[in-house]
């Protein structure tokens, strides 16, 4: 349901994160169930289970969403000694006792979280390594290499988003904000492919960091966009700012 995010997803400089549901080829080893022509079960879908905004003041959270449903992922014996892994499957619900090192089918937003996370972490290496410069590594990222700022990070994997089916209900049907971003999954799914400009890439991308703006100020920037540009590829900006500390507790 709607305006049941919360804390600390609610801060106003963080990245918060709703979680999707899973590839379908996933579901389909996973389960050992075949899906069909349904709608249930997509990658394109943003799973129930996902704390929808609005904040208490009105703005929309989650960010942006990642795959957050039937994730993979190792089971801990909470030991830092026996670095144990293993190849066997368990549903982590399901009651059982753990052999060890047993890897674990779960669900939740804090499994979206990582995906986001190492999305953000490729985000920082492009700009580290210097590939907005030619759309390819630089020979040299000491020099041409830029060390961006966290609100250019966030801007990015915001700029990325695209829109997923969601249910007003747990029985109700599939479908499309009419209009990003929205409530549900704020700017949708992390798409990097849709944001990071590389040599092949159809589309440009500039950006500005740590941009200093006095009060009452402005910054103006111009932009030429082609005739011919292709039609699905749209002209968009993404402004984001971090915003002083706040008083604890308010």
């Amino acid at each position: 349901s709607f305006a049941t995010v919360g804390d600390p997803a609610t801060a106003k400089n963080n990245l918060a994160i709703g979680a999707g549901e899973n590839a379908r080829e996933a579901y389909n080893e996973y389960d050992g169930t075949t899906y069909g022509d349904e709608q249930a079960k997509r990658a394109e879908n943003l799973v129930f289970f996902s704390s929808r905004g609005p904040t208490a003041d009105g703005r929309f959270k989650p960010d942006v969403v990642c795959p957050g449903d039937d994730i993979r992922s190792a089971c801990s014996d909470g030991s830092l000694d026996t670095n144990q892994c293993g190849s066997q499957v368990e549903n982590y619900y399901d009651g059982k006792d753990r052999p060890e090192g047993v890897v674990l089918g779960m669900s939740g937003t804090s499994m979206a979280t990582p995906l986001c996370a190492g999305a953000a972490a490729l985000v920082r290496q492009y700009f580290r390594e210097g590939f907005f410069v030619s759309g390819d590594k630089s020979a040299d990222p000491a020099a041409d290499g830029h060390n961006p700022s966290s609100a250019l990070v966030k801007a990015m994997m915001i700029q990325s988003g695209e829109p997923l089916h969601f249910q007003d209900s747990m029985d109700g049907g599939y479908q499309l904000p009419p209009r990003m971003p929205h409530l549900s999954q704020g700017f949708g799914r992390v798409n990097l492919e849709n944001v990071l400009w590389f040599a092949d890439s159809d589309f440009a991308m500039v950006f500005k960091d740590r941009v200093e703006i006095a009060p009452a100020g402005s910054d103006l920037h111009c932009f030429t966009i082609d005739d011919d540009a292709p039609a699905d590829r749209p002209f968009r900006v993404t402004l984001v700012w971090t915003d002083p500390t706040g008083t604890p507790g308010t």
